[in-house]
């Protein structure tokens, strides 16, 4: 799973930047401040194919706005 250019450019958006911000900024860990893990990420780290899938169907499961966050927020060129 890879951040398309489409979605590169969309995190330019000030209301995914605001959002970005605010969870950097937080100090708690809920849903609105971190991120999930991409299913490459975990597969490489786990081993384990499944646990990949499952990871995936997590990714597929989010929300347009909420899959955007995610991917921005894993950018590393993100202040």
């Amino acid at each position: 799973m890879e951040i398309t250019a489409e979605e590169r450019e969309a995190c330019d958006n000030p209301e995914i930047n605001q959002r970005i911000s605010a969870a950097k900024a937080s100090s708690d860990e809920s849903p609105d401040s971190s991120t999930l893990v991409l299913p490459q990420d975990l597969l490489e780290v786990s081993g384990s194919w499944e646990k990949a899938e499952a990871q995936k169907d997590a990714w597929d499961e989010l929300s347009p706005e909420d899959r955007l966050f995610n991917l921005c927020m894993l950018e590393p060129a993100r202040p």
